[in-house]
């Protein structure tokens, strides 16, 4: 049998944060004993874990200005922090920046796209009911919105 919930009260889900959990062995009943190594006090200030999308790179745009964003950090930073660990910290805060900016500006270019499309395909279905010659142009502006859709 598996543990699927812990109950606890609102302020201790607001005042800390679980930061290990382990079963530990059944003892007078069928019940596990579960400890729980909490974090108290640092919600407010904990900000949330942000990981490299993959797809993202696939972007050749996003990926020449990562390029970029990289060989500047490291030209404009070399032997300024105080230890190697603090050098990292500060590349990952650049990097995960500019990722986010470029990647919402391509975000936005393709949800503009998107809406071209869309607007393009409603009368295009429409009138491909009444002009069968019409289904070539509406199969390629339904892959493109496929397409669109897949990179969003």
């Amino acid at each position: 049998m598996r543990l699927k919930r812990v109950l606890c009260t609102a302020s201790l889900k607001t005042q800390a944060q679980m930061t290990h959990a382990t079963f530990l062995g059944k003892t007078f009943s069928d019940h596990n004993p579960l400890d729980l190594t909490m974090m108290w006090g640092m919600i407010s200030t904990l900000i949330p874990k942000w990981r490299l999308q993959p797809s993202l790179l696939e972007n050749a745009v996003l990926k020449e200005e990562i390029a970029g964003v990289i060989t500047n950090f490291f030209t404009d930073n070399t032997d300024t922090a105080s230890s190697p660990l603090v050098e990292w910290e500060a590349f990952k805060v650049v990097i995960r920046g500019a990722v986010m900016v470029t990647a919402s500006g391509a975000q936005v270019v393709i949800s503009r796209e998107l809406k071209e499309v869309e607007d393009r395909l409603g009368p295009l279905e429409k009138e491909a009911v009444l002009q069968p010659t019409l289904a070539q142009q509406l199969e390629e502006a339904r892959v493109e919105h496929a397409e669109l859709l897949e990179r969003l």
